[in-house]
């Protein structure tokens, strides 16, 4: 993986980031919609709103709480396995380069003896 790979990746990961984190408070935005809703609703109760609408309403509530923490928990074990999967190409490239700086130093020495080599037989030859 190249460094523009890297990079790219990493803008990749920091728009998903963003995304996440719109929709997070998009989410908490609406929450805050429902509470007041509901604040109002209580405040209204001497209006006519009855118990079974201000129960219905709890019901909904405690449905969104529970609707917001499921999605915050699959975008964070997303997000985890977006980690371990750019950790392990890290990891990849690490050993990939690893394997390559031992490559380029085998073929410097082996060069170098090419050459020696070569100096030995145009100087055998030229006697």
């Amino acid at each position: 993986m190249t460094l523009n790979e890297k990079d790219i990746a990493i803008q990749g990961l920091e728009k998903y980031s963003n995304s996440l984190e719109e929709k997070l408070t998009d989410a908490e935005v609406l929450l805050e919609a429902v509470k007041t809703e509901n604040d109002e609703l209580k405040k209204d109760q001497n209006i006519g709103v009855s118990s079974a609408e201000i129960e219905e309403l709890k019901g909904k509530l405690e449905l969104f709480e529970s609707e917001k923490y499921n999605m915050f928990e699959v975008l964070m074990n997303q997000f985890q396995d977006d980690r371990k999967e750019l950790l392990s190409r890290h990891k990849a490239t690490q050993d990939l380069l690893a394997s390559a700086t031992k490559d380029i130093i085998h073929l410097a020495a082996e060069n170098e003896q090419l050459k020696f080599s070569l100096r030995d037989a145009l100087t055998w030859e030229s006697k």
